[in-house]
């Protein structure tokens, strides 16, 4: 039961974290590069709060290092997508990601997907579709789709070296490491930040995001990893984008359609039956 409370309170904060790019003025890339900063200072104090160690040692000397790469690739395009098109359409295409993970994750262990998951990630996919792809502009929507699925595969990939291969380390542990290598990687590729010119609002929502929004939810996504699969809490994260939406018609005023609404009604459905089977099989171990 904790592991899905810590889901479905990850899910609840991440929903909101698509706002930031529009309501930060800046591009992408730089929002993840300085986001990361305070994300890494707050994970910092919580491990040596909790006396978690920052060494690596054997396999995870790579698959720290791996981690962040995949995280990297998944922040910088979802952000890319939501700034070339909307938040509905970031939204859509990351959100592919339950889908691919259905069909991978089985292959880990030599069976064969199973037929209800598969129609609940059908049924999610084709909700999320009904509400991000309603009135969008037609020019952009094929490069937004690019970088949203991209942002995809990397989230999928994240999410299943972190459950197989780094389930030594903590999810405070395996967060840290990947903001770590990802302003790593953003400082050799965007220099260093220039924070001298932006305004106090600018960075209180930069510090905002970093820690409440990213730092947090994904350190409870990570921890919820642990006991639930891969799979079932990827159809469950479905439904973020219902939230997602809801946040940005009251935030943003991106007012939904009625079709939006139905598909968040279907989302709904499916997260609501892939919650209750885990629970039910949760209960019958």
């Amino acid at each position: 039961m904790p592991s899905y409370l810590a889901l479905h309170t990850a899910l609840l904060i991440w929903a909101a974290t698509a706002l930031f790019a529009k309501l930060i003025p800046l591009p992408a890339a730089e929002i993840i590069q300085l986001r990361s900063a305070p994300a890494l200072v707050a994970l910092c104090i919580t491990m040596i709060f909790f006396r978690q160690g920052f060494g690596l040692s054997g396999r995870n000397l790579w698959i720290a290092p791996l981690l962040g790469l995949l995280m990297a690739g998944h922040w910088v395009c979802f952000y890319l997508s939501v700034q070339t098109a909307t938040v509905a359409v970031g939204l859509i295409t990351l959100y592919s990601y339950p889908a691919l993970t259905v069909l991978l994750e089985p292959l880990i262990h030599r069976h064969w997907p199973s037929w209800k998951l598969v129609v609940l990630a059908l049924l999610g996919l084709g909700g999320i579709s009904l509400i991000a792809l309603v009135d969008q502009p037609v020019e952009d929507l094929p490069l937004a789709i690019g970088y949203g699925l991209f942002s995809s595969v990397c989230f999928t990939c994240r999410n299943l070296v972190s459950k197989y291969l780094a389930s030594e380390l903590s999810s405070i542990q395996q967060m840290w490491w990947q903001v770590l290598i990802t302003l790593l990687l953003l400082f050799l590729w965007l220099g260093a930040p220039d924070t001298q010119s932006l305004n106090q609002e600018i960075l209180f929502l930069l510090c905002l995001l970093g820690v409440v929004f990213v730092a947090l939810p994904h350190t409870l996504f990570l921890f919820s990893l642990k006991q639930i699969p891969a799979a079932r809490a990827s159809l469950i994260s479905m439904i973020q984008p219902v939230y997602g939406v809801l946040f940005a018609w009251f935030i943003l005023a991106e007012q939904p359609h009625w079709v939006q609404i139905f598909g968040g009604i279907i989302v709904l459905t499916s997260a609501w039956l892939a919650t209750r089977e885990g629970l039910v099989h949760e209960t019958n171990r």
